[in-house]
């Protein structure tokens, strides 16, 4: 059986939106979830395993008076995502329960 290798993403935080790919855009379904939805302003969304938050600073875009709350394991990644948009709740943790208090969550995407 082969090992998984761990990425240390603290250590490649800071060159990890240097690759094209990384650029995101809003994303389709969550426009159609708004689409049916109505007022925005009192939705909280959460993006589990956020890294530098491209995905919902994209989001952010279609939905600007919604709550945003990024979920990430690497400080590095978190610090990352803060300096381009301090707005957005960047929470350090590996699940939800690492929120310290309860959010109605809608919707929860998990990010790619």
């Amino acid at each position: 059986m082969q090992r998984s290798s761990r990425v240390d993403y603290d250590a490649i935080a800071e060159l990890y939106d240097s690759t094209p790919h990384r650029e995101k855009s809003a994303d389709p379904e969550l426009a159609a979830f708004l689409g049916g939805h109505g007022p925005t302003a009192s939705l909280t969304l959460l993006d589990i395993a956020c890294g530098t938050g491209n995905q919902q600073i994209a989001n952010r875009g279609i939905t600007p008076d919604a709550s945003f709350v990024g979920l990430d394991g690497s400080f590095g990644m978190l610090r990352q995502a803060r300096r381009k948009m301090p707005e957005i709740a960047w929470v350090h943790g590996v699940r939800r329960s690492a929120l310290q208090r309860r959010h109605d969550f809608n919707p929860l995407c998990v990010t790619d």
